[in-house]
């Protein structure tokens, strides 16, 4: 691959500079690492150094698509995986080992690998959570060779020709840094403050406030020009390694998604008179509609408390991860006002996760059945739907669950479905994308 010269770098626009860093972080592969689990007799002693690490390359090679580096952690092993009363116990010489290789990207196909050794004791200021020391650590640069499609390390003790000219190359592309370095600083402090304008601004609106027309109006002319801008800028993230691919795919997709929406709701809105109340029962589906927007681009910008059971701050989850949205990329990386730790973090994503696979099992197991489109599981689905092409849906099927069902149950479901289908329209609408998400799964699960 051809990179710019110094010259070129210094005089390029803002997009296309961001644009050539795209383009070589896309064409550079993920650096692949087998992990060599190291064995409990290591982590039982007193000290280690790194040379104790050495056998724990076994099969490395300095060149090619995956590498092979040590790792431990002595909390997850057999030696010490016990309790008392139910908590963990720390080690009889007061703490655990951790040995973990860490990546880190540079521009310009840049790698560098970090084997750390660390000490994990018990925190005495918050014995919730560890106290970290890293005691050594050693470390090694790669370079990503586009023409052979490997990833290549520099040894900068070796005299050979061959790494006295990836040292050159390494060179270069540093030096290449380095010209960026001051731009990308001040186009991530310009996205930074831009953003954290545009937070202030969506978390001060609440999903249930706006009724007016005019209200609307103003907010989706507001969104229209914030996520346009954040739009254009977003890619210093990912281009700075604070959001991996996926994350930023994701967000790209929905800041996209948001504004076509806030674009088309502002059209359909743009000559209704700014002072008519959508809160009226006649505009009542329109009021749903246009909330339903607010809410959409509000899960941006949602700040994400330590130990929330909600989804704040997550714009997807999955069964392996969760998908930052773009104020949680911000909150991980700055001071907090709350007590807590990284671990606190990570304890709180594996706690929705898990959620996540509990409820699709759950959904699943549901959509196999014949009750779906009810969350009480009182009404079938076909009892359900036979109400859709009545005169008055709601109100024969609220005829109908009085007459048919036990007190406990008649009195489950219609407190379900007055908090669901506050009209016919709303009823209708519920029903026929339940069905549709059934679909979907059932589909999913014959794949």
């Amino acid at each position: 691959m051809n990179f710019l010269s110094e010259e070129e770098i210094k005089t390029l626009e803002t997009d296309e500079l961001l644009s050539y860093l795209e383009a070589i972080r896309n064409r550079t592969p993920v650096f692949e690492i087998e992990h060599n689990e190291i064995d409990d007799v290591l982590f039982a002693q007193e000290e280690i150094k790194l040379d104790d690490l050495d056998p724990y390359y076994s099969g490395y090679r300095p060149e090619g698509t995956l590498f092979v580096f040590p790792k431990g952690d002595s909390r997850e092993s057999e030696l010490h995986d016990y309790r008392f009363l139910g908590k963990k116990v720390v080690p009889r010489r007061n703490f655990f080992w951790v040995v973990k290789p860490r990546i880190t990207y540079k521009n310009h196909a840049i790698v560098e690998v970090d084997v750390v050794i660390e000490k994990h004791t018990v925190n005495q200021n918050n014995r919730m959570y560890p106290s970290v020391r890293a005691v050594a650590s050693s470390s090694k640069i790669f370079i990503y060779d586009f023409d052979e499609n490997i990833y290549k390390e520099v040894d900068m003790k070796s005299k050979e020709k061959k790494h006295r000219d990836r040292k050159d190359e390494l060179l270069l592309r540093k030096e290449l840094n380095l010209m960026l370095e001051y731009r990308l600083e001040v186009l991530h402090s310009e996205y930074v403050k831009y953003l954290s304008s545009a937070a202030y601004y969506m978390n001060s609106v609440k999903k249930s406030t706006f009724s007016r027309i005019r209200e609307f109006k103003d907010f989706f002319i507001e969104s229209i020009e914030k996520l346009e801008h954040i739009k254009s800028t977003f890619l210093i993230k990912y281009v700075s390694d604070h959001v991996d691919r996926e994350n930023y795919d994701v967000l790209k997709t929905y800041i996209e998604e948001s504004l076509e929406k806030c674009e088309e709701s502002f059209e359909e809105i743009k000559y209704i008179d700014d002072d008519l109340n959508v809160r009226e029962t006649e505009y009542s589906e329109l009021n749903q509609e246009l909330h339903d927007v607010v809410f959409h681009v509000k899960r941006l910008f949602e700040e994400r408390k330590l130990k929330s059971k909600s989804n704040e701050g997550f714009i997807k989850i999955t069964e392996d991860r969760v998908f930052y949205n773009l104020s949680h990329i911000e909150i991980i990386r700055i001071y907090s006002d709350q007590h807590g730790s990284d671990y606190s973090w990570k304890e709180d994503e594996e706690l929705l996760i898990n959620e996540f696979k509990r409820s699709k099992e759950k959904i699943v197991s549901a959509a196999h059945t014949d009750y779906f489109i009810d969350e009480t599981n009182s009404l079938s689905d076909d009892e359900i739907m036979s109400f859709l092409d009545t005169e008055k849906p709601l109100l024969e099927l609220s005829g109908y669950a009085l007459r048919t069902l036990d007190k406990p149950t008649k009195k489950a479901f219609l407190a379900f479905m007055n908090s669901e289908w506050t009209n016919d329209e709303a009823f209708v609408k519920y029903v026929n994308k339940k069905l549709e998400k059934k679909k979907e799964i059932l589909k999913e699960k014959d794949q």
